[in-house]
């Protein structure tokens, strides 16, 4: 223990000096993957369903002992699951074709759709569907940046009613750009918040300690 705390507080000073000025827009995922590494060490089983307790497959006793331990209302805070579904979201349309087929055109609305009655804060799939009512996906989904724009739209609109600052398409573009950006060695991790890395590095100290 007293040689992990000075290493994830390294990790920790290393992630919040990273500049950013993307906000929420881009996944902390990658931090408690790196948080998770640094705290399971090089065997490779604890950076797998052995270190979750998930390892039994043969009756699952293990899974359901976890899943005992925490309700599903566990699981629903958007603050740890909202920006990887963004970045994946974001994602999705920078990813697709000049021209989408119709056949993708109507996948893309199932899945957003889906995501209505499925995200795992259920008052977070109602304004979904309320932002979908008053602006509808079909227009937007001929082109990809059509689909760009709407997405980039749908996002600053959930930004506002969070009282969270909204990104141009500039700084989305690049922030995108610099994510996936093959010569960066960090990636997406380049581009996280400040108070992102943070907190959840912090919260990996906090585990080691108690």
């Amino acid at each position: 223990k007293l040689v992990a705390i000075p290493m994830m507080l390294f990790n920790c000073i290393v992630l919040v000096t990273i500049p950013c000025t993307a906000g929420s827009w881009l996944s902390i995922a990658s931090v408690r993957e790196h948080a998770s590494e640094e705290f399971a060490g090089p065997n490779p089983a604890k950076r797998s369903g052995a270190f979750l307790g998930l390892t039994d497959a043969k009756n699952g006793s293990d899974l359901h002992s976890s899943l005992d331990m925490q309700a599903s209302s566990y699981y629903r805070s958007p603050a740890s699951w909202g920006p990887p579904t963004w970045f994946f979201l974001h994602s999705l349309t920078l990813a697709q074709e000049e021209n989408i087929s119709v056949p993708v055109q109507q996948s893309i609305k199932e899945l957003l759709t889906t995501l209505q009655t499925t995200l795992p804060c259920p008052s977070c799939g109602k304004h979904l569907a309320r932002h979908m009512e008053e602006s509808p996906i079909d227009p937007h989904l001929g082109t990809r940046a059509e689909l760009v724009q709407w997405m980039i739209d749908l996002h600053n609109t959930v930004n506002r009613d969070r009282g969270v600052r909204v990104l141009s398409n500039e700084e989305v573009m690049r922030e995108y750009n610099l994510a996936f950006n093959k010569e960066e060695s960090q990636r997406y991790m380049a581009v996280l918040s400040h108070s992102a890395a943070a907190e959840h590095v912090l919260t990996f100290v906090f585990v080691l300690v108690s």
